[in-house]
């Protein structure tokens, strides 16, 4: 997802006449991350616009939307009570056992495009001075056999950046196969996969640093696998404050 140069909303005529530009950059971001929370989609909003938007106007468009058959929603109790939404065409089960998950991808999402961030190995290369806003997409590995992250990064210099959320440690045998497919990838000529970002409760991210050079990865791809603790361990809420584990 890209920001719009403009701060206002422009009518999008060839489709639906109550959509606007913003809407649908929005709801093409929506699809790539397939649900989001009321923060996550009114952060969404206030990113395409270049401006924050207040409260009464998000409640207007996503009420707006809803009319128009173009997203579903639902209000759920998952550590406090709040609403989710979801693509009108791809419907959402509520009770995967990932909706966590997959609601700190959609927040990630807008965190990493929103601005440089220090201390990110994915984006630390890039020149402050030819800095642009990067976008963010499921992830579609050009082999199919590879392990496909929970999304990537698509960089100023045409680079890719895998991004994983980890709030619990997988088994040996499944680490192993992940990690490995990562380290193929940052090998391949063929995928310009420039790093790996993890961002995880502290016991995931422990878990996943100490595999990655147990596994030998770690000498054969210095610089370009980060684990940053970003998730809190009992509310699984995202911190503010990200410590690097390693």
């Amino acid at each position: 997802m890209k920001r719009e140069n403009a701060t206002g909303d422009k009518p999008e005529r060839p489709t639906n006449p109550t959509l606007t530009a913003r809407d649908v950059q929005v709801l093409e971001w929506l699809r790539e991350v397939r649900i989001a929370s009321s923060a996550g989609l009114r952060a969404a909003y206030s990113h395409v616009g270049g401006e924050e938007m207040d409260q009464r106007r998000f409640s207007r468009r996503v009420i707006k939307l809803e009319q128009a058959g173009v997203i579903g929603s639902a209000l759920i109790t998952q550590a406090r009570k709040h609403k989710v939404y979801w693509p009108a065409e791809r419907s959402y089960r509520l009770a995967r056992r990932e909706l966590a998950h997959d609601l700190l991808l959609a927040e990630f999402s807008i965190w990493l495009v929103s601005q440089r961030h220090e201390g990110l190995a994915l984006t630390d290369h890039l020149l402050a001075d030819g800095w642009r806003t990067p976008a963010f997409t499921a992830d579609h590995p050009l082999n199919p056999k590879a392990h496909a992250a929970d999304g990537m990064l698509w960089l100023p210099d045409n680079s890719i950046g895998l991004v994983e959320i980890e709030l619990s440690p997988k088994s040996g045998r499944k680490m192993r196969t992940v990690l490995d497919s990562h380290a193929e990838r940052l090998a391949s000529s063929s995928e310009p996969v420039s790093g790996v970002l993890y961002l995880t409760t502290e016991r995931a991210g422990k878990t996943v640093a100490n595999a990655w050079r147990s596994f030998g990865h770690a000498v054969d791809h210095p610089g370009r696998f980060q684990v940053l603790h970003a998730v809190d361990d009992l509310t699984l809420q995202r911190l503010n404050e990200l410590a690097e584990l390693g």
